[in-house]
């Protein structure tokens, strides 16, 4: 049972204001630091609260927006997802964990970005990176832990990101052994589907954007019949996909919950949908 009360408030997660630590691992010294490289760190930046409450702004334009090239931008991280613009881009980049609350709120707050490496190798940059996770007060029996990424960025001669190749291995072990989420305990996955249901049928998936015509009976006995998934594969028709989607249905403007909110319905919305294991090889990004 200690699964279901963690699940409750995992996607409500806030990360604390803390610089985040830089390790160098390149040519240049720390006071000639490539522009790429600069951009590569500043990203991850705004992965750490309070930055991260401008990723997603109800209005204007993200100053995380000038670090992508607006034309052709793409992003994968394995197993979280893919995107193909600026916007889904930005969500599979944010997917790990994007803070919007105060850390009052915290039940595991990401809290420090630790660059192992990182190398430019113009256009690429190469980048191993800890991310550094802390429980709140009410994350019991949840010790401090790490995640770590591994990959690329490959750069246009702007000096924008057109496209990031990155992989989190273990995904799966953070949920199930440190946070204790077992996907194999019915009561969790009936907590997951009304979590799902709660939002796909009403605000902020109401009217227009409402899934499966705002009835939560239909939305919970579609979802029982798909697969719960892995988080180890998120791109997939998944219950597993639409609990990680709930954190950008959530937060997204108003203006974008027309691409968001079907992430939840019945068509994956490009999201949440099947794609064969052989496209991992065949994608290029």
């Amino acid at each position: 049972m200690k699964g279901l009360a963690r699940l409750a408030v995992l996607f409500t997660m806030t990360a604390i204001g803390v610089s985040a630590q830089t390790n160098q691992n390149n040519n240049s010294n720390n006071n000639n630091v490539s522009k790429n490289v600069l951009a590569v760190q500043t990203l991850y930046n705004y992965l750490i609260y309070p930055n991260s409450q401008q990723v997603f702004p109800a209005s204007g334009v993200s100053p995380v927006d000038a670090l992508f090239s607006p034309v052709g931008v793409q992003g994968r991280i394995a197993p979280l997802g893919e995107g193909h613009d600026l916007m889904t881009v930005k969500k599979t980049f944010f997917g790990v964990k994007i803070s919007q609350s105060s850390p009052d709120q915290a039940y595991v707050s990401l809290t420090g970005v630790t660059f192992r490496s990182i190398t430019d190798l113009s256009p690429v940059v190469l980048v191993v990176v800890d991310l550094s996770f802390t429980p709140g007060v009410n994350a019991f029996l949840v010790s401090p832990f790490q995640v770590r990424e591994t990959g690329q960025f490959t750069f246009n001669k702007a000096g924008q990101i057109v496209s990031f190749d990155l992989q989190i291995p273990y995904y799966d072990f953070v949920f199930f052994n440190i946070l204790g989420i077992e996907l194999s305990n019915p009561n969790v996955v009936t907590t997951v589907i009304n979590q799902v249901c709660a939002v796909a049928t009403s605000a902020p998936c109401s009217g227009m954007n409402a899934q499966y015509n705002g009835s939560f009976s239909t939305c919970a006995a579609y979802l029982s019949t798909i697969s719960v998934g892995s988080f180890n594969r998120l791109s997939a028709n998944s219950l597993t996909c639409r609990l990680t989607n709930l954190q950008f249905v959530q937060i997204d403007p108003a203006n974008d919950r027309t691409n968001s909110c079907p992430v939840l319905g019945q068509t994956g919305g490009n999201q949440c949908v099947d794609t064969p294991y052989s496209t991992y090889f065949t994608e290029t990004f």
